[in-house]
């Protein structure tokens, strides 16, 4: 197995505090003024986060994350293990292709919408309908159950 992004890696950082870009999912999207963020990103507290987002609850449901990555050897691919652990539900793309949606409506969300996921740890293997290019743009949605501030 290859990992293509490392546990701590950083990625762009969007809070949802107002709607992203029509275009965010594009990977040719230019992230360059959105903040830095090690992962792990998120607001639990009893969670140890890199980038602990102390401002989310009860003022936006969303973030967005995006980051490059490089798939030195494409043709070795067959297929792409993600794993994650999320509250409350999260979307994934990679190069415009939806990969991942655990705890998530299946068509759009608002930006300021929510999900009706709780904290779950998540492992799936898809297959590499198509190859990756030597850089690959992924992107992630992540979304809250409630904008309540307690």
């Amino acid at each position: 197995m290859v990992p293509l992004v490392e546990a701590g890696s950083t990625w762009a950082l969007l809070r949802g505090t107002e709607a992203p870009p029509s275009d965010w999912t594009a990977p040719e999207l230019d992230n360059s003024a959105w903040a830095v963020a090690p992962a792990p990103v998120g607001y639990d507290s009893e969670v140890t986060l890199e980038t602990p987002l102390s401002d989310m609850r009860g003022q936006y449901t969303q973030f967005f994350l995006r980051k490059r990555i490089e798939v030195p050897q494409p043709e070795w691919f067959q297929a792409l293990r993600i794993e994650a652990f999320y509250d409350d539900g999260f979307k994934l793309w990679i190069n415009g292709i939806l990969l991942a949606n655990p705890a998530m409506p299946a068509g759009d969300l608002p930006w300021n919408g929510v999900t009706s996921g709780g904290a779950r740890r998540t492992t799936a293997t898809r297959p590499s309908r198509s190859r990756f290019p030597g850089a690959s743009c992924t992107r992630g949605r992540m979304s809250s159950q409630s904008r309540s501030p307690t």
